[in-house]
C-alpha cells in the first residue's frame, strides 16, 4: 500500500526555513547598522540566487518531460526541490518586509524636501541612502515573491503530471496472473531483477559485517533495554490511567491512545537502533540509506497500525473497549492488526526496492499483484469472521451489543472494494486492483484513527463539563462563569473534532498521488489566505479577529460590572439611571469590539456600505418591527420617560418594571408573573406612570355615615387612625374632609401617604379594619351600601349595615365602598 511519504523533507524544509531566519537575525543583532545591511542583503542575493537556478532547472526538466517521460520518483524529487526554492524565496521575503517598513518610516520621518530650501549635506546623504536601501530591499522582495510565484506554479504542473500518470496506470491492462504469459515474463526477467538487487545485498551485508560484534551486542542490548521499557511503561500506563484518571470514558480514551503512542514508539526505536548498527562504521550509499529511512519510517507506520486495532478491540480488557464489538468478535479479531501491519510494511519495502533497484515491470506488476492478493485475502477472511461470530453471538443467549455506527455500511463497502479488487487483478489491471484494496485499508486505518480521536475528544469534553458542574455546586461559584466555561468547552470541543475530520479527509487523499510536503504547501496556502473580492481573508488574521472580539466582548463586561457594581453607586443617579448607563455603555461597546474585529480580519469599516445596503434591503422587507423596537429601546434609555423599578399602567398591564432590553421591557405583575411588552409600546400608546414624579403612594378612604352623626367626633377618629399608623407619613401630613352632604348621610373623605405606592393597598386595608374596629366602638352606624340588599331579623333590625366607597380602585380590592387614588 502507498503509504504516505515519509516527512523527512518536511522536516528539512522546515529547519532551513528557521536556520536561514536564525543566522539573519542573529547578523543583524550583531553587527553595525551599515554592516548589517550590506551583510544581510549579501546573504539575501546569494539565497534567491540560489532558489532561482533551483527553480530553473526544475523547469527545464518539466519542459522535457513530454520527450522523455519522468517517473512518479523523479517528480516527488521535482516537487521538493520546488517547495523547497519556495521555502527560502518566502523566508527570505518574510525577512526583507520589516527592514523595508523600517526604512520608509525612516523616510517618512524626513518628509519631502522643501521647495526653495537647500538640504543640508547630512541630510541630503541620508535622504539618498535611505531611498537608496528602499529601492533595493523593494526590488530583492519583487524578486523573492516572484520565484515563490514560479516555484508554485511549477509545484502544481508537477502535481497535475503525476495525477495523469496515476489515472493513466489504473487504465493498463496486462496479462492476467492466470494466464501463462505473465508467469513466463517474470520466470524470464527474474535472474536480471536478481542481479540488480545483488549490490545493495552486498552492500547491506558488508556493512553489518563490519559493525562489529561489539557494535551489534550493543544494539541488541538497545533492543532488549526498549521492550522492557516499552513492558514498564506499559504497566505505569495501566497504573496511571486506573488511580490518577477518574473512572468513566475518558480513562479508557487516555489508555487506548498511551497504548497505540507505545505500539507506535517502540517498535520505530527498534528499528532506528538496527539502522544505526548498520552504518555504524561504514558511509552508505544513497540508495541503501533510502532503504533504511524508509523502513524505519514503515515499522513506525506498522506499530500504529498494530496499536490501533489493539485499542479499538481491547480484547484483554472489555470493560475497557470503546467499540461497540462482542466479546467473541474482538477476540476472534486480536491476531488481525498486527498480521495487517506486516503486510502493510512488506508490501512498501517491496515497492520502494523495486522503485531503487529500477526492477523490471513483470517484477513490479508481480509484487503488487502479489501484496494486492495478500491484503485482499486478508481483509476478507477478517470480515468473514467477524460477521460469522457476529451472527453467533446474535444467535446465543448472551446480550450482544449494538455494532458501531456506521459499521454496516463499513463492512458492506470494504466487501466491494475486496470483490472489485480481486476481479481488477484476475482480469489483469493490476493497477485499479492493487490501488482499490489498497484504497480499502487506507480508509479502515484512517477511519479507525478519526473514530479514536474524536471518541478522545468528546470524552475529554464531557469530563470537563462534569467538572464544571460540580464547581458550579459552590456558593462561591459564579454562575454567569460557569455557563461561559460550559460554552467554551463544547465550542472548543467541535472545533478540534471539526480538525480531525478534516484532517481525515486529508489523509485519504495520500493515496492519490499527495504526502505530507503537499499537506504543508496547502497550509501554506492556507496562511497566505484567500482572495474574496479586494479583501484577503487568512486563517491567522480569522483567529486574531476572533480573539479581539472575545477579549473585547470580555473587557465590555468586565467594566460594565465594574460601572454596575462599583462606580455608579458613589454617584447621585438613581438606580433606573445607573442601570441604564451601564446598558449603554454596553451597546456602544460592543459595537466597538465587532468594528475592532473587522479590521483585524482586514475589512475595513468603509467596506461595509453594502452590508448597510442589505440591511436596508431587509428593514424594508421585514425588519420594520425589530428595528423599531430597538430605537424605541435607546430612547427608552436616553430619556427615561421610564425606567427600572417604576411601577406603570399600560393597556390594562400594570406591574414594576424590572429590565429594558434591546428588544423588549419586562414588566413584572403583582402575581409574579412577567410580561415582555415591545419597547414602541412605551414610546407610542399611552403609559401611566405611577412613581415616575413621586415615589410616595396615595391611601384615600370614603365613608357614608347617617345624617345625625357628629362630624367632629368622626374626623378626630379617622384623622387618629391614620396619625397612629406606622406606614402613614408626617409629611404631606393626613387630612380628613367631609366630602359632602346628600339624602344618603355624611361623607367623610381621608387621605395619607406612604413610602410607596406598592405598599397603599396594604396600608388601606389596616386603615379600614382600625378605623370600622372605631366605629364600632364608639357606636356609630354605618349605612349600607345601595347596592347591598340584606335580610335582618327583627332583633338586629335596629342595627345598620356596614359600608364603604371608593372614587379609584387598585388591583384586588375588596368591597367597592372602599378606593385607593
Amino acid at each position: 500500500m502507498p503509504l504516505p511519504e515519509y516527512p523527512a523533507y518536511a522536516a528539512r524544509t522546515l529547519m532551513a526555513r528557521c536556520l536561514l531566519a536564525a543566522c539573519l537575525a542573529l547578523t543583524m543583532a550583531a553587527m553595525p547598522a551599515h554592516a548589517q545591511n550590506k551583510s544581510a542583503t549579501a546573504e539575501i542575493d546569494k539565497t534567491l540566487d540560489s532558489a532561482r537556478t533551483q527553480i530553473d532547472r526544475v523547469q527545464k526538466k518539466l519542459d522535457a518531460a513530454p520527450d522523455k517521460p519522468l517517473q512518479d520518483s523523479d517528480l516527488v524529487d521535482l516537487r521538493n526541490a520546488a517547495q523547497e526554492a519556495q521555502e527560502r524565496a518566502q523566508t527570505a521575503a518574510a525577512a526583507l518586509e520589516p527592514q523595508l517598513a523600517s526604512v520608509q518610516a525612516r523616510v517618512a520621518e524626513l518628509g519631502p524636501p522643501a521647495e526653495g530650501i537647500k538640504e543640508t549635506p547630512d541630510v541630503a546623504a541620508q535622504r539618498a541612502e535611505l531611498t537608496r536601501n528602499s529601492s533595493m530591499l523593494d526590488a530583492q522582495i519583487k524578486l523573492a515573491r516572484l520565484i515563490a510565484v514560479e516555484a508554485q506554479q511549477a509545484g502544481d504542473q508537477i502535481l497535475k503530471l503525476r495525477r495523469t500518470q496515476f489515472q493513466a496506470e489504473l487504465g493498463v491492462r496486462t496479462d492476467s496472473i492466470l494466464a501463462r504469459p505473465f508467469w513466463t515474463e517474470l520466470r524470464n526477467q527474474l535472474p536480471q531483477d536478481v542481479r540488480r538487487l545483488q549490490p545493495l545485498w552486498d552492500e547491506l551485508r558488508k556493512s553489518a559485517r563490519e559493525a562489529g560484534a561489539a557494535v551489534w551486542g550493543a544494539a541488541l542490548l538497545g533492543v532488549v533495554a526498549i521492550l522492557i521499557l516499552r513492558v514498564l511503561a506499559g504497566r505505569l500506563l495501566w497504573q496511571l490511567t486506573t488511580t490518577r484518571v477518574a473512572p468513566g470514558r475518558l480513562r479508557r480514551s487516555l489508555y487506548a491512545a498511551a497504548q497505540v503512542m507505545l505500539a507506535t514508539i517502540a517498535p520505530g526505536m527498534m528499528a532506528a537502533v538496527l539502522r544505526l548498527g548498520v552504518e555504524w562504521n561504514t558511509a552508505l550509499s544513497d540508495e541503501l540509506d533510502t532503504l533504511l529511512s524508509l523502513g524505519v519510517g514503515a515499522v513506525y507506520f506498522g506499530g500504529f497500525v498494530t496499536g490501533l486495532g489493539r485499542a479499538l478491540l481491547s480484547a484483554d480488557r472489555p470493560t475497557w473497549r470503546l467499540a461497540s464489538l462482542s466479546d467473541e468478535v474482538a477476540t476472534g479479531l486480536r491476531w488481525f492488526p498486527a498480521i495487517l501491519a506486516l503486510v502493510l510494511v512488506a508490501g512498501w519495502i517491496g515497492q520502494r526496492l523495486a522503485t531503487l533497484v529500477n526492477a523490471s515491470l513483470a517484477a513490479t506488476v508481480a509484487q503488487n499483484c502479489m501484496m494486492s492478493l495478500v491484503l485482499g485475502l486478508l481483509m476478507a477472511l477478517a470480515m468473514r469472521q467477524a460477521t460469522r461470530l457476529s451472527r453467533h453471538t446474535h444467535s446465543g443467549q448472551q446480550k450482544a451489543p449494538a455494532p458501531p455506527a456506521g459499521y454496516a455500511i463499513a463492512r458492506g463497502v470494504i466487501w466491494i472494494a475486496v470483490t472489485a479488487s480481486m476481479a481488477s487483478l484476475l482480469l489483469g489491471y493490476i493497477a485499479l486492483g492493487s490501488f482499490i484494496v489498497r484504497q480499502a485499508a487506507w480508509l479502515a486505518i484512517v477511519l479507525g484513527s478519526a473514530y479514536l480521536l474524536n471518541g478522545l475528544v468528546d470524552d475529554a469534553c464531557q469530563s470537563v463539563l462534569a467538572a464544571i458542574k460540580r464547581n458550579a455546586d459552590d456558593e462561591n461559584y459564579s454562575r454567569p462563569m460557569t455557563r461561559v466555561r460550559s460554552q467554551a468547552t463544547v465550542l472548543l470541543a467541535g472545533l478540534v473534532r471539526l480538525a480531525v475530520v478534516l484532517f481525515a479527509l486529508v489523509l485519504l487523499a495520500a493515496p492519490f498521488g499527495d504526502g505530507p510536503t503537499a499537506w504543508l504547501q496547502r497550509l501554506d496556502y492556507l496562511h497566505n489566505g484567500i482572495a474574496i473580492g479586494e479583501v484577503q481573508i487568512r486563517p491567522a488574521s480569522v483567529m486574531f479577529a476572533l480573539l479581539v472580539l472575545l477579549l473585547g466582548f470580555g473587557i465590555v463586561k468586565v467594566v460594565q460590572a465594574w460601572l454596575t457594581r462599583q462606580y455608579l453607586p458613589t454617584t447621585s443617579l438613581d438606580p433606573g439611571m445607573r442601570l441604564s448607563a451601564a446598558t449603554l455603555f454596553g451597546y456602544a461597546g460592543y459595537v466597538l469590539a465587532f468594528s475592532l474585529s473587522l479590521s483585524a480580519v482586514g475589512i475595513g469599516l468603509e467596506r461595509v456600505a453594502w452590508i448597510a445596503s442589505a440591511l436596508s434591503v431587509g428593514i424594508g422587507f421585514g425588519l420594520q418591527a425589530v428595528v423599531q423596537n430597538f430605537v424605541s429601546g435607546l430612547i427608552l434609555l436616553a430619556e427615561r420617560p421610564v425606567k427600572v423599578g417604576d411601577w406603570v399602567s399600560l393597556g390594562g398591564i400594570e406591574g414594576d418594571i424590572r429590565r429594558i432590553n434591546v428588544r423588549a421591557t419586562e414588566i413584572q405583575m403583582g402575581d409574579h408573573s412577567t410580561v415582555i411588552v415591545p419597547n414602541s409600546e412605551f414610546i407610542t400608546k399611552v403609559v401611566r406612570n405611577v412613581t415616575h414624579a413621586s415615589p410616595l403612594g396615595r391611601v384615600q378612604i370614603k365613608l357614608a355615615l347617617p345624617l345625625n352623626t357628629d362630624a367632629g367626633q368622626v374626623h378626630e377618629l379617622m384623622l387618629a387612625a391614620f396619625r397612629e399608623n406606622a406606614d402613614i407619613l408626617d409629611e404631606p401630613a393626613p387630612d380628613v374632609m367631609l366630602d359632602g352632604v346628600d339624602a344618603n348621610g355624611l361623607v367623610f373623605n381621608a387621605t395619607g401617604h406612604v413610602s410607596s405606592p406598592r405598599a397603599a393597598y396594604r396600608v388601606r386595608s389596616a386603615l379600614l379594619f382600625e378605623i370600622v374596629r372605631r366605629l364600632r366602638n364608639e357606636d356609630i352606624p354605618l349605612i349600607n351600601p345601595p347596592a347591598m340588599v340584606l335580610k335582618e331579623s327583627a332583633a338586629s333590625a335596629a342595627v345598620s349595615g356596614a359600608a364603604a366607597s371608593s372614587d379609584t380602585q387598585s388591583p384586588g380590592s375588596p368591597a367597592p365602598g372602599t378606593g385607593l387614588a
